[in-house]
């Protein structure tokens, strides 16, 4: 796919890091000097500061999730070059079901993905990463440097990207409440060792979901998850048994 996302997908914009800055830098283990965008720039020590900082700097601004996100991935587009735009998802900490999706030009998540995501076996799922010990994997790492054997792959190349990597976003108390998905179209720099390292430090940073959804407490996490995403299908399948007809979600026969 050459130059912009498939069929029906607004026009795209890269996030890169602008040719000029050229720092060097080191930051928890972080080798100096990389090279490294899209523009032909590098990353330093100054300018992954800066980025770390100002992600901690907006996580105590008030601001509804979607513009947190929002403001991060102008932050992280700074020093990670990316096709498109993130995926950013809710999780709900105790099953890690994603809970709610944003992505920038992407109004609805496809229902073939969704399904991929919790009935196929694949690798790079969401769950799977976010239970891992890195909390973090690209798409061509989790299968041997061939992404063809995966059919989230094929997804993403609908989209005109190739490369994928998934991160997780933790709380304070270690809970997973989200997770972050970047992606590359054919032909770009493979996803790194710096880049993963840069991604992790930034995501300890990251406002954890309980500010963002107003809530104070794991209790009150888990109500407000139930009510919003659950309780809906609570509440049709009461009427379905009313009306003599199977209860949706059961046992598969």
């Amino acid at each position: 796919m050459n130059g912009g996302p498939g069929p029906g997908i607004p026009r795209i914009w890269y996030l890169c890091r602008p040719a000029e800055v050229r720092v060097g830098y080191q930051l928890s283990g972080m080798g100096s000097g990389r090279g490294c965008s899209y523009a032909g720039g590098m990353v330093t020590a100054d300018l992954l500061q800066r980025s770390i900082d100002k992600i901690a700097r907006l996580s105590g601004e008030p601001r509804d999730l979607a513009g947190y996100w929002r403001e991060c991935t102008e932050v992280i587009g700074s020093v990670i070059p990316h096709y498109w735009t993130p995926c950013w998802y809710t999780l709900d900490p105790a099953s890690l079901l994603a809970t709610s999706h944003f992505h920038e030009g992407m109004a609805e998540f496809p229902a073939e993905w969704l399904a991929n995501e919790y009935y196929g076996d694949d690798v790079n799922q969401m769950a799977h990463v976010a239970a891992s010990r890195t909390g973090i994997s690209t798409l061509h790492e989790a299968t041997d440097g061939d992404p063809s054997r995966s059919r989230r792959w094929s997804f993403n190349q609908s989209m005109g990207s190739d490369q994928e990597m998934i991160a997780r976003l933790q709380a304070p108390s270690g809970e997973v409440w989200g997770m972050l998905g970047l992606y590359r179209e054919p032909g770009r720099p493979m996803f790194d060792a710096t880049d993963k390292r840069f991604l992790s430090a930034a995501s300890e940073h990251m406002k954890n979901i309980f500010d963002k959804t107003g809530v104070r407490s794991r209790r009150d996490l888990v109500g407000k998850v139930f009510f919003t995403h659950y309780e809906p299908g609570f509440r049709d399948n009461e009427r379905r048994v009313l009306d003599g007809q199977p209860m949706r979600g059961g046992p598969r026969g």
